[in-house]
């Protein structure tokens, strides 16, 4: 196995220790969990509205992740009324079928142009890998 890369010998040659290579023995699932902040900043010139954002959250099964968890969201603006809503797998065909989705934030916001407003929903939104959920 030395010869084909699998293994690299460690110590003098009469005591030689064998160690598998990290790609080998890599876990199946990470055995840790990580906290991260995302703050994408769409700075426009305030030249334009909308109602709503859409997006895809997939949680790919290639790498050792079991589960990605999204406890709120920030937005900025004249805001108002503001509802998150969640779906499972694909929006195709439920965009306009209010039973297909599930709201996990509701408030009213006073305008806030300059600093982002925090929306923490009432269930974290949870994506097991190989799956996903749909944000509008």
């Amino acid at each position: 196995l030395e010869s084909a890369g699998l293994f690299a010998p460690v110590g003098r040659p009469r005591r030689r220790q064998y160690f598998a290579m990290a790609a080998i023995v890599r876990p199946k699932l990470a055995n840790y969990t990580v906290s991260e902040k995302v703050e994408v900043d769409t700075r426009d010139h305030e030249d334009h509205t909308f109602c709503g954002v859409m997006f895809q959250l997939e949680c790919l099964d290639t790498l050792p992740i079991d589960i990605i968890t999204v406890a709120s969201v920030s937005v900025r603006g004249a805001l108002g009324p503001l509802t998150v809503w969640v779906t499972g797998g694909h929006w195709e065909g439920k965009s306009e079928d209010q039973k297909q989705w599930e709201c996990v934030y509701q408030a009213e916001h006073k305008p806030s142009f300059e600093t982002m407003v925090p929306l923490v929903f009432k269930t974290p939104v949870m994506v097991k890998a190989g799956t996903g959920r749909h944000t509008p």
